[in-house]
């Protein structure tokens, strides 16, 4: 593979990447306008706990995919300052400076690529355990109308 069909690969992976985040976070945003649309108009009842908690899960998968994004930007540019650091060594005045610049930004991506690692995954966890939460205040909805009848 020549550099051109890695790079146009690895932006490839950066696009699938972004549009997961984003899809996720629109379902998750998607999801809360949903439960404060079918809960326009009622009274505050022990059996929607369950919707409170599945908002505040979507509210937490919604502000870790946030993250996400962030902690991405701060390792791309992270990524990029090191590539200018490794292609200029020259515009440093000792070998150890050089190094030390080129493992500050080593650190910098290492540690913001584990956060966009975590966030990422919280962000899925949070949304399906919203799902979860829906699913089961749903579930005490159609139990009470089961006793009503």
């Amino acid at each position: 593979m020549n550099k051109e069909q890695i790079l146009a690969l690895h932006q490839q992976h950066r696009d699938g990447q972004s549009k997961y985040v984003y899809f996720l976070l629109a379902v998750a945003a998607s999801a809360i306008g949903f439960s404060i649309q079918k809960t326009t108009g009622s009274g505050f009842l022990l059996q929607q706990i369950p919707l409170g908690f599945a908002v505040l899960f979507w509210s937490l998968s919604f502000f870790f995919g946030c993250r996400h994004l962030k902690s991405t930007q701060v390792a791309l540019a992270a990524n990029l300052n090191y590539l200018k650091v490794h292609a200029a060594p020259e515009s440093y005045e000792t070998e150890n400076k050089f190094q030390e610049a080129l493992d500050f930004h080593i650190k910098e991506m290492e540690s913001s690529g584990g956060k966009a690692r975590d966030t990422e995954k919280y962000q899925f966890t949070y949304l399906v355990a919203g799902f979860l939460s829906f699913l089961v205040w749903h579930l005490l909805i159609m139990h009470g109308a089961t006793k009503c009848m």
